[in-house]
């Protein structure tokens, strides 16, 4: 058994979520002794905004690459079944983690933890202070110096306070190790009750589809009296929810100049948002009620005008599966309650279908280009190509199996896996054959071809 404690630090996008600017870890064995400790500095690849104090998260990530290129690397440390993953106020470290799987189309990261946060609010006093640099200062004796909000360093004290922990725990005759209130899912924890949805049964895979997001700048005008009042305010319109959002999108990503979407999937959402957006302006003149948007107590609405309109996007992820020659869809998309919190009019719970959104933005072009993005993405290349990587002409037969192309990288990574002069891969008693094959699919009637790994007996 080997314990890694773990830490995540993050900077502000000016138009996005925090992102990830480093991945602090320590890797020890069952009696705590290091065997290995690290701080993985990521290029967030985005625009941020800092104060003074934090200006070092931009210094030292500029140079470096992004999570794309760490994301195996991370995803194994945690997903390590003989490795018990321990950090603190988690939660948090999750959700960013989940975010950028998202944003680069990757599989989510799924992990057991334990929080040392919630370890120590059922066994210390309510009076102990439960942030991390104050457990350390309570708990350890023998004290090194460390900068607290710096991952590696953070990693090292949740160690240090994770020990002094676990002993008061096994005084108490309290388990910690092996009781359910105190393990955590990195899954249960963004999707809570959807979580079935992330786990699909054996044989599905998740893909994304591109979905444009409209922001909008709005001025409105209040008056009282005589008085006047201006203010403005940015919402995000997300066309797949027909749903609003103040002040920011929680999943907006990158802006179209990423995207595979057609200028008309944008034209198309713009119109429904501001005929939306009109829509509540009326019914917010008319019943001035305090539940719209456009409200500010004590004020009658007097006018509105948009001051901007701009595009940017969102991903949603959604599952397949390969049938024989066949791809087919499940467009049943869950939301967490996390994707509402800045949500007008928030429903908890939601579930929605998403086959018909995705026909009304996407082309069968654009659907392939962004099943495409998604089956070379996971390679890590750049380019999101295949430069190093023969493909061969393999007839389709019902008794190959088809695997993402991604799983090229798990699969070498086996130490059984022989490469082949022709980039064909053996494991055992498989051949795995990068090919591509023509699928027809449940969304459009026009085949998708991708890139695949086919599996066949290798006897």
């Amino acid at each position: 058994m080997k314990y890694l404690f773990f830490d995540i630090e993050t900077i502000t996008a000016k138009t996005i979520n925090n992102r990830i600017v480093s991945f602090g870890y320590v890797l020890t064995d069952e009696n705590f002794n290091e065997i290995f400790k690290e701080d993985i500095f990521i290029n967030p690849q985005e625009e941020t905004k800092t104060d003074n104090n934090w200006e070092w998260k931009r210094i030292v990530t500029q140079d470096k690459e992004g999570f794309k290129a760490f994301y195996h690397k991370i995803k194994d440390l945690l997903e390590d079944v003989e490795t018990i993953v321990v950090g603190h106020g988690t939660d948090f470290d999750v959700q960013y983690l989940i975010d950028e799987c998202e944003r680069y189309h990757f599989e989510p990261i799924d992990f057991n933890y334990l929080d040392t946060f919630k370890i120590s609010k059922s066994l210390l006093p309510v009076n102990i202070k439960k942030g991390l640099k104050s457990l350390y200062d309570e708990l350890v004796i023998h004290k090194e110096t460390y900068t607290p909000h710096r991952s590696l360093d953070d990693a090292c004290m949740t160690k240090a306070v994770f020990k002094e922990l676990l002993n008061k725990a096994r005084n108490s005759k309290i388990s910690i190790l092996e009781n359910d209130e105190f393990i955590s899912n990195s899954l249960r924890s963004v999707y809570g009750e959807m979580e079935s949805f992330v786990r699909k049964e054996a044989g599905y895979f998740t893909c994304n589809f591109d979905i444009p997001v409209i922001g909008i700048l709005v001025q409105c005008t209040y008056v009282r009296g005589s008085e006047k009042k201006k203010e403005e305010f940015h919402m995000y319109y997300d066309y797949a929810i027909d749903q609003f959002f103040t002040p920011k999108h929680p999943k907006k990503g990158s802006q179209p100049a990423n995207s595979v979407l057609p200028k008309h999937a944008y034209d198309v959402a713009q119109n429904k948002a501001v005929f939306k957006i009109h829509k509540l302006w009326d019914l917010a003149k008319k019943r001035g009620a305090p539940q719209d948007f456009f409200y500010r107590k004590g004020y009658s609405l007097d006018n509105m005008k948009f001051k901007q309109i701009y595009y940017a996007l969102t991903s949603y992820e959604v599952y397949a599966k390969y049938q024989q020659n066949t791809l087919l869809f499940d467009f049943k998309v869950a939301l967490n309650d996390n994707y509402f919190k800045n949500a007008i009019g928030n429903k908890k719970g939601r579930c929605f279908d998403i086959k018909n959104i995705i026909k009304i933005v996407h082309t069968a072009e654009t659907a392939q280009k962004s099943l495409l993005l998604m089956a070379k993405m996971k390679f890590g290349n750049k380019d999101k190509s295949f430069p190093k990587i023969q493909t061969h002409e393999l007839p389709y037969s019902e008794n190959i199996t088809y695997l993402l192309a991604r799983e090229y990288v798990d699969l070498l990574k086996n130490n059984n896996a022989e490469k082949n002069s022709d980039d064909t891969l053996v494991v055992g008693d498989k051949k795995y054959i990068p090919t591509q094959c023509a699928f027809s699919n449940n969304l459009f009637s026009k085949e998708f071809i991708l890139p695949v790994l086919a599996e066949v007996n290798n006897k």
